[in-house]
């Protein structure tokens, strides 16, 4: 099949010159204060087998080829806190929900044959990292609705859950189509975060979409506030009031949380057309909810430096106006599972999503033989081999695909490769 380009090159080259126009460069190397620019490339490659059930046996491939620039401002220049991003993105391959039929998504890389400007964002962080401005094309789920743990496994609703990755006809401003937005955070102790952000709504009829999910939406705005609570070990040495301004927002340097529990929000400020066929009302509110919960170091075994680490997510959405109502989503895993010295992990992790009553009715007034349910049960290991290749085997059942009672539960298999320089 040929790649339908949706890159622009004149876009991309504006961002990138934007970026290095406004660094202040610092010629000292040895400064850990001085202007950084870091280039990175990925590459994400997905082998999917499904072995039995869903629509059909069959196998295919995807994948995710990143190439990004990140900079970071000097403290005490004429940006502090200042920082900036741009990423290219070249996705391509197969669908497995043509062949497991799934409504979840067994698969996070999985995306149109495309190549386009990615993220292109500029960040201004406030004195002492108390607050924080961000402004452009902006992956949503880069800060909200995001867990350390959950990021193990390759089932799409541990990333974003459906019910709020599946509403506003495109969804929100996620992979694999960000849009422009700008996000506030504040940050008013070393604990806490509450960010607020304003995105834009769909695009009408971007090619980028797979045949049939066309909706036009623009001119339409995404709201989205969340409220975390953290866990985090000071640094040694550390004062409690000597924050600087790399701690807070995109890029952020300073460890990962021990801890996280975390109230989202989200409402889409254009009303969405209702399911229910019997509907009195022309339109309904989309809006939703979502919790989270993480803890990476839930329980410590031995001396061997094995924790064992457990996730929860649990969302709501109007039924109205969004299929999905309710999503539950649990998870834990272990790591190290051989020696101290292996970095690999073992997961197990559930994720349930329930059709709204309107959404039923729908389909029930066609006839079709739709459950109330779709549940998958992910069971995954993943294991990096020196510093740039991660592999990762992992096996998928998926129960009542896309909420059908005449499709047969499904068992899929993948085995991705992560390349990181």
């Amino acid at each position: 099949m040929p790649i339908r380009s949706r890159f622009q090159p004149s876009r991309a080259t504006c961002a990138l010159a934007t970026l290095l126009a406004l660094a202040p460069w610092h010629a000292n190397a040895a400064d850990t204060n001085a202007a950084t620019l870091k280039p990175a490339v990925g590459l994400l490659a997905n082998l999917y087998d499904n072995l039995r059930g869903g629509r059909r046996r069959g196998t295919t491939g995807m994948w995710n080829l990143y190439g990004s620039l990140r900079y970071h401002g000097a403290a005490g220049s004429q940006g502090p806190g200042f920082s900036a991003f741009a990423q290219v993105l070249n996705s391509g391959g197969g669908f497995p929900g043509d062949y497991t039929g799934d409504a979840q998504g067994v698969s996070n890389i999985a995306a149109p044959h495309l190549t386009r400007l990615y993220e292109a964002w500029m960040q201004y962080n406030g004195r002492r990292s108390h607050w924080s401005v961000l402004l452009g094309r902006y992956d949503l789920n880069s800060e909200f609705d995001r867990l350390q743990t959950s990021a193990l496994f390759l089932d799409s609703s541990f990333g974003v859950e459906p019910a709020f990755s599946q509403s506003g006809g495109q969804g929100p401003s996620i992979f694999p189509r960000p849009r422009f937005a700008l996000r506030v955070a504040l940050k008013p102790s070393r604990n806490v975060v509450w960010r607020t952000a304003v995105l834009q709504g769909g695009v009408p009829d971007d090619p980028g979409l797979p045949p049939g999910s066309q909706r036009t939406r623009g001119g339409d705005a995404l709201l989205v506030s969340e409220l975390a609570l953290l866990r985090r070990a000071p640094a040694a040495g550390a004062d409690h009031e000597d924050w600087d301004g790399g701690m807070i927002g995109r890029l952020a340097r300073q460890p990962p949380y021990t801890g996280k529990l975390a109230l989202g929000l989200w409402h889409y400020a254009r009303r969405e057309a209702c399911l229910a066929p019997d509907a009195t009302a022309h339109a309904c509110a989309a809006s939703g909810a979502y919790l989270l919960l993480d803890d990476p170091a839930l329980v410590r075994i031995g001396s061997a430096g094995r924790r064992l680490a457990g996730f929860a997510q649990l969302s709501v959405a109007s039924p109205g106006a969004n299929r999905f109502r309710r999503y539950i989503g649990v998870g834990m895993s272990l790591s190290p599972l051989f020696d101290a010295s292996a970095s690999d992990a073992l997961g197990l992790a559930i994720a349930t999503v329930r059709n709204g009553r309107p959404y039923l009715r729908a389909q029930q007034a066609q006839g079709l033989p739709v459950a109330s349910t779709e549940r998958i049960y992910e069971l995954t290991y993943q294991r990096a081999v020196g510093a740039h290749l991660t592999l990762q085997p992992d096996l998928q059942y998926v129960v009542h695909p896309d909420t059908r009672a005449d499709v047969a539960n499904a068992l899929a298999f993948q085995f991705e490769v992560q390349l990181m320089y």
